[in-house]
């Protein structure tokens, strides 16, 4: 049901980013930034975590790992060439903060803002998930990437790995929810957006008691509606940083007192430390600057 999803919303995003583009309507400019910015992630993915050996069969390696990079780079650019024209003319307010940092202005007081709300509504994420697992007193949950403790190599690869993929699941929210909305109320949009999000535990895991449970579909209740909230209230840049540091927490085991207790605490050290350089700028700001200028490409 997932990969049948997957592949429908491909194509229709294809059909709408050639007819996008066809008439002069996509940011082609950005979308390529994107793209270039998923296929460095991807090659450094394959870099640090593929086993490599100095044989002829490293030239297969290369190719598997060029043609995945340049898979998921493609498809960000592509999903973001069919975003980008209606939400700019149905929800333009969604992209403002996300134009900037695309422009290069990472120390953008409003951009600032909305990554430290993604990032701290991405800490949500995972906590539902241990309440869930509290509540059905469920002790097997999903595993980490136990990969990520082998070494710094892989601990980065593992970190890097997520990036282009947390920004294409964002792409794809906003795209589904801008379509909804051309349809019927912004209000419906997001209320069937929820039903649905809600709804997918119950068809793909109905055979797990565990994800088909109701204490499943209220999470994934409580992560749509947040989700919606996100997207209503900051835009898309809150999306994706939210996104991004949910799929960090949720691949990296967490154990303080353990020998691997460095690797552990990386991830969320780190994304501690992007919360604490938001905080930073956002208090450090002129004021005034957080309000539209002139040079905004959607004033």
């Amino acid at each position: 049901m997932t990969n049948v999803l997957g592949v429908a919303v491909l194509f229709a995003a294809a059909l709408v980013a050639w007819r996008n583009v066809r008439l002069g309507r996509g940011d082609t400019k950005a979308a390529w930034r994107i793209a270039a910015v998923t296929f460095a992630a991807g090659v450094a993915t394959w870099a640090l975590v593929a086993s490599h050996v100095p044989t002829i069969r490293e030239i297969y390696l290369l190719d598997m790992g060029l043609s995945w990079a340049a898979f998921q780079a493609g498809l960000a650019g592509l999903l973001y060439l069919a975003v980008e024209p209606f939400v700019r003319r149905y929800w333009p307010d969604a992209l403002i903060s996300w134009m900037r940092v695309v422009g290069g202005r990472f120390r953008d007081p409003l951009a600032a803002s909305h990554v430290l709300v993604g990032v701290s509504a991405g800490l949500v994420f995972p906590l539902l998930n241990v309440v869930r697992v509290w509540a059905m007193k469920d002790l097997i949950d999903e595993p980490g990437i136990v990969v990520s403790l082998s070494g710094a190599r892989f601990l980065f690869g593992i970190l890097l790995s997520g990036l282009g993929g947390s920004a294409t699941v964002a792409v794809g929210v906003i795209l589904v929810l801008a379509l909804l909305r051309r349809v019927v109320r912004p209000w419906v949009a997001d209320a069937i957006w929820v039903v649905v999000l809600s709804g997918v535990p119950l068809l793909v895991f109905w055979k797990d008691p565990a994800m088909s449970s109701a204490a499943a579909v209220l999470q994934a209740v409580l992560v749509g509606a947040t989700t919606v909230w996100l997207l209503r209230r900051f835009g898309l840049l809150a999306l994706v940083a939210s996104a991004i540091a949910v799929g960090r927490l949720q691949t990296a085991p967490l154990a303080v007192a353990s020998w691997y207790a460095a690797y552990s605490l990386t991830t969320p050290l780190l994304i501690a430390t992007v919360a604490a350089w938001s905080l930073y700028v956002i208090l450090t700001s002129r004021p005034g600057r957080v309000s539209r200028s002139a040079a905004d490409p959607l004033v």
